[in-house]
């Protein structure tokens, strides 16, 4: 990857700003040749690119094309989080089983000593149909996370199972019933369960970490999960309508950094995606920047 990184906002940011590395030092065997090939591939400016596939094809038969590095070995545990599965009697709860998914790859993201797939990578496999060996070998991960949500009103029924692929044997799993005011308590449980189960060793700030929660009111989480699923349909009425529960969601727990960023993320999108591309939209995201630095 150009840029790789956990958060979409993040990657859109390096898209924007940033070069990415050469890849002759990824392989020092690649030719300078081919090297220019991807360069130009990668230009911010479209005019600086490639304008045929011809143009490309002419580059890469003068290039030594080279077999990519071999992945390195490593001791370090890796885990993907498949999206917990809505089993819901509402097929519109789902924006709450992707919530629950990607809270829980956030919190292990704070573990230093396991590598955690990315939410815009575990996101990819839903719904789709991979056995777990190919899994673990397509993404180089040891273990992988899935479970299920059934949200019927405020109750909550959430199962989860850790599983070691090579094994192909449950290393955990559990079920855990509630309430919506229970989703903080059942998240930190699910985290430090596979915590345990992996003997890894918490510090102090990573136990802080996984402890934290950027919403502390069940009813104001609940919106901000709507508003993610809003935003993804990337549609303008999806946007109205995700700025609109933000706003029910502030109404409750007031100034937030999470509720920031999901609203300057909103306006951003607004104006990167051409569905309204007035300077409003840029202001407010810069508003929201300045006063997430400042809280």
């Amino acid at each position: 990857m150009p840029f790789p990184g956990d958060y979409e906002q993040a990657v859109i940011y390096s898209n924007l700003n940033e070069e990415p590395k050469p890849i002759s030092e990824l392989n020092s065997e690649v030719s300078d040749n081919l090297q220019n090939v991807v360069e130009k591939s990668l230009q911010k400016d479209i005019k600086d690119r490639y304008g045929a596939i011809s143009e490309i094809l002419a580059d890469l038969q003068s290039s030594e094309i080279v077999s990519p590095p071999k992945a390195k070995e490593t001791s370090e545990k890796s885990i993907v989080v498949l999206p917990f599965k809505n089993i819901s009697p509402d097929p519109d709860n789902e924006y709450f089983s992707d919530g629950l998914t990607e809270e829980i790859i956030s919190d292990l993201s704070n573990v230093e000593a396991i590598r955690v797939i990315s939410r815009t990578s575990a996101m990819q496999l839903k719904g789709a149909n991979k056995d777990i060996k190919t899994i673990g070998k397509d993404l180089n991960v040891q273990f992988l996370l899935e479970g299920s949500v059934r949200k019927a009103g405020n109750n909550l029924r959430i199962t989860a199972q850790l599983i070691e692929i090579s094994k192909e044997s449950h290393l955990w799993s559990e079920k855990y019933n509630g309430t919506l005011d229970d989703i903080f308590d059942i998240q930190e449980k699910v985290s430090r369960s596979i915590v345990d189960a992996l003997s890894l060793k918490l510090t102090a700030e990573e136990k802080n970490r996984i402890e934290d929660h950027p919403i502390n009111d069940a009813r104001a989480y609940d919106f901000y999960f709507q508003a993610r699923q809003q935003i993804l349909k990337m549609t303008a009425p999806g946007l109205k309508k995700a700025l609109e529960l933000i706003e029910h969601s502030r109404k409750i727990v007031g100034e937030n950094v999470l509720l920031l960023s999901a609203e300057g993320y909103i306006h951003w999108m607004y104006f990167n995606s051409g569905i309204e591309s007035a300077e409003k939209h840029l202001d407010e995201t810069e508003r929201c920047a300045e006063k997430i630095f400042q809280l």
